[in-house]
């Protein structure tokens, strides 16, 4: 199966309302499955002197119980534990010993499971921790033997090939820190882990980024009131408005909430009752399920503010410095300030 199809066909993996055990998702790998013994362990036998008993097929069972746990030892790289699974009991001053059918049955049961697990691995995907708008920390957990990689694949929907980040290693649990998504966006996201160049994902979850939010500057400013601006970028804020007050760092902070109007990104709230030539700060904000973003700490003085001057048929550009306005280029006058006329066409010895 192609990289891009097993991880979309997790999308699509749906666990119903039954009751799914350990043994029902065994690998096919595993043998015994469905077995006689196992469904049914007490049978009818015959013994060598004819006798017919009803017991189980013991000698069978050991054989299976041997085998697995042969091939668990072969999987796993190590060495073959044999397990003791003869009950007992004193009868007079007499020990007896025999094979318990169930026992046998769960004992194999138990070995299948074993030896699945040490077949393929198993992912198990944890939530994801949004950290800001642009970034995220993954983790998942892996078991099984001869993993030789991990790691992390994820994607904005299911039509484009997921991004993967770097290699997490072989040993479990493993964490990586997604760091240039896109803001105030949902992405899918799964771990991996790899043997013998299959690889195993785990469930696929979801995250979605913080709001991304730009304080913009503040504009139609007069001696009483001004106009917060910010654009914000994300397709499913909850909130969003401003933090203002005279602090640097808005510790006297007022939060104001703030409309969007027809479907745009920019948020605007006008303040009044400014006091003239204070200095405030403000920072816009904008939340989602997943959080709350900040802008930048911008600052403005509640002041008439104006762009140009005129003065003797002359429009002249200015410049606010402070609490100051200045000309923004030399001034052309006519008169000295006795108001007597400048004398014009000197030449440079004149002058």
């Amino acid at each position: 199966m192609a990289y891009t199809k097993q991880f979309l066909a997790a999308f699509f993996l749906l666990v119903g309302c039954q009751v799914v055990t350990a043994q029902d998702e065994l690998d096919e790998q595993v043998p015994y499955q469905g077995d006689t013994l196992l469904t049914n362990p007490n049978q009818v036998r015959e013994t060598a002197d004819g006798d017919i008993l009803m017991d189980c097929d013991w000698p069978t069972m050991m054989s299976m119980i041997r085998d697995l746990e042969e091939r668990i030892a072969g999987e796993t790289e190590t060495d073959t534990v044999y397990g003791v699974y003869v009950s007992g009991a004193m009868v007079g001053a007499s020990l007896q010993m025999w094979h318990d059918c169930l026992v046998l049955r769960d004992s194999i049961e138990a070995l299948q499971v074993t030896y699945d697990e040490a077949l393929a691995p198993r992912v198990t995907v944890d939530a994801a921790v949004v950290l800001s708008d642009t970034s995220a920390a993954l983790s998942a957990s892996f078991s099984g033997s001869g993993v030789d990689a991990s790691g992390f694949a994820w994607a904005e929907d299911f039509t484009t090939t997921p991004e993967t980040g770097d290699d997490t290693g072989t040993s479990s649990p493993i964490a990586d820190t997604l760091t240039t998504l896109d803001a105030g966006t949902f992405y899918y996201f799964s771990a991996y882990a790899s043997k013998d160049g299959e690889l195993f994902y785990g469930d696929t979850l979801s995250l979605l980024t913080m709001p991304g939010i730009t304080t913009d500057a503040a504009d139609e400013l007069t001696a009483e009131s001004a106009t917060l601006n910010s654009t914000f970028s994300a397709d499913s804020i909850t909130a969003q408005g401003f933090v203002w007050g005279l602090q640097s760092d808005l510790s006297d902070g007022t939060n104001v909430s703030a409309d969007t109007t027809g479907g745009s990104t920019a948020i605007e709230y006008a303040l009044t009752g400014l006091t003239e030539d204070a200095t405030y700060y403000f920072s816009a904000y904008a939340t989602n399920a997943s959080g709350t973003t900040y802008g930048d700490t911008l600052s403005f003085v509640a002041q008439l503010v104006a762009t140009s001057v005129s003065y003797q048929g002359y429009d002249y550009d200015i410049v606010a410095i402070g609490t100051q306005y200045w000309f923004a280029e030399n001034l052309r006058n006519e008169n000295y300030n006795d108001e007597s006329t400048i004398p014009t066409g000197l030449d440079q010895a004149t002058w």
